[in-house]
């Protein structure tokens, strides 16, 4: 992938387009800088909190460069989360912007000091043998974010799979939606790198609240996202033909993808291509990708839309099935080599196939297949019981979702089930008959709850945790 990315940087392309362009040749110069300031102070852990844009882009491909272990945080996060991944990542640099708190225990690059480095330039790419390309943090969203190692081999292959397999050229203009500390930001960044295509970031609030407009003035070719965003931009009366038009190809993928997030895609563009991705952050980016249009998105399309097939590299079986449905094991060396500090509860373990035994990583997200497809059925923590009954509340959102509910999120405080709901059509009054007559009686929620939008956390996806620390505490 160092060759793809070294090539295009002789280029004289558009690299990204944020308050002013930039070309690849831009970012060359502030590569070598760094690579010569890393080597120099004998680098190997650098903590990027920067936002979004060209700066942090170098700083993340100069650090893969380099052959270091970068990890990603996001600049706006509370100054204790910030900290706790600093002691766990235990940086050896952090670069960020000066107006952060001035907590590091370690040294600091600050933003507007890059540009001094252009003396220490010898015109060679010094590279260190680190196995591990960054640490990623998960969401947190059921429970405390844990860091992820990513492989530098793996990843390596891993993008290059991926931008063939979207068909990504020099000519593209892709978005560049998501926070930085999402690994959906490195499919973004890296897959521009390279293929040569030109990069927008959506880095202010603004940017993110109001996609359309950069999507419309930048002409935007490439879209990639969680589903969400689709909600975010039809609730605003801008999912039409004159946001949208000049997106030929759509990604989605981080959250579970509905039936309803397509028929709006292809109600708009009937010719655009869609790729749908599956796999948790501990397995390398995404392991299952689902490529639909307009005219067969509907076979895959049953309470959600269908996971897609393996990516080359990737392996997948369905353990301990009961009734057809198992936990969504992926094994194999295109797996994280398992978490930084120490973590009591861990889903890296082996798996043995065939007589031979392979690292694996347990999911907690169970499956089944349907004529021929994976869909996703439920996660192991919506997995309860309740006087002795075994049930899954996702069934209380797939009911919801069907009847009434444009979003909802249910959960379960160890005392009652409570749900949440957003639907300008169904009072509590309605939600609560809709589910008397389809669930058994100890599977109805004691508190029924409506919002005028569910929390999300900085990835986009439903905060559960701040729904239980609100509500259900």
């Amino acid at each position: 992938m160092e060759s793809f990315i070294e090539n295009n940087m002789k280029s004289n392309r558009v690299f990204v387009h944020d308050e002013r362009n930039y070309l690849y040749s831009d970012m060359r110069e502030y590569i070598y800088w760094l690579n010569k300031f890393f080597n120099d102070k004998g680098i190997e852990r650098v903590m990027i909190s920067l936002p979004q844009g060209f700066l942090a882009y170098s700083v993340i491909i100069g650090a893969y460069m380099s052959g270091i272990t970068f990890c990603c945080i996001n600049h706006k996060d509370p100054t204790q989360r910030k900290q706790m991944y600093a002691d766990e990542f235990q940086p050896q640099l952090v670069i960020r912007q000066r107006s952060q708190d001035n907590f590091w225990n370690c040294d600091n690059l600050f933003d507007d000091e890059i540009s001094s480095l252009s003396d220490r330039v010898d015109g060679q790419i010094y590279r260190n043998n680190n196995p591990v390309a960054y640490v990623i943090y998960t969401s947190g969203s059921t429970g405390k974010p844990k860091g992820v190692k990513i492989a530098r081999q793996a990843f390596s292959h891993a993008v290059q799979c991926i931008a063939t397999h979207f068909g990504i050229t020099s000519d593209d203009i892709c978005s560049q939606y998501p926070n930085l500390n999402f690994d959906m930001s490195l499919i973004d960044i890296f897959v521009a790198a390279v293929t040569g295509a030109s990069l927008v970031p959506f880095s202010g609030f603004s940017d993110k609240l109001f996609p359309s407009k950069k999507i419309i003035k930048h002409q935007i070719t490439f879209w990639n996202s969680i589903p969400g965003v689709i909600d975010i931009l039809d609730h605003q009366g801008h999912w039409n033909s004159s946001v949208i038009k000049s997106i030929k190809k759509f990604k989605f993928g981080g959250d579970e993808i509905l039936p309803r997030h397509m028929e709006k895609v292809f109600e708009i563009q009937k010719e655009a291509k869609v790729f749908l991705s599956y796999g948790p952050t501990e397995i390398t980016l995404f392991c299952c990708c689902l490529s639909i249009n307009a005219d067969n998105y509907r076979q895959f399309a049953r309470h959600n839309m269908s996971l897609g097939s393996l990516l080359p590299g990737w392996n997948l079986v369905l353990a301990d099935m009961e009734d057809g449905i198992g936990q969504i094991v992926i094994y194999g060396d295109m797996i994280g080599l398992g978490y930084i500090g120490k973590q009591e509860e861990s889903g890296f373990k082996t798996i043995t196939i065939d007589g031979i035994e392979h690292r694996a990583f347990y999911t907690g997200d169970f499956g089944k297949y349907i004529d021929g497809s994976l869909y996703f059925i439920s996660r192991k923590d919506m997995q309860i019981k309740i006087n002795g009954n075994r049930v899954d509340l996702s069934e209380i959102n797939r009911i919801l979702r069907e009847e009434c509910c444009r979003d909802v999120c249910t959960i379960y405080n160890k005392k009652f089930i409570c749900v949440f709901y957003v639907s300008e059509t169904a009072d509590t009054g309605t939600i609560r008959t809709i589910l008397q007559k389809r669930l058994p009686a100890y599977l109805v929620p004691h508190h029924i709850i409506p919002l005028d939008a569910l929390p999300k956390n900085t990835n986009g996806k439903t905060d559960r945790n701040k729904l239980m620390e609100v509500y259900c505490s």
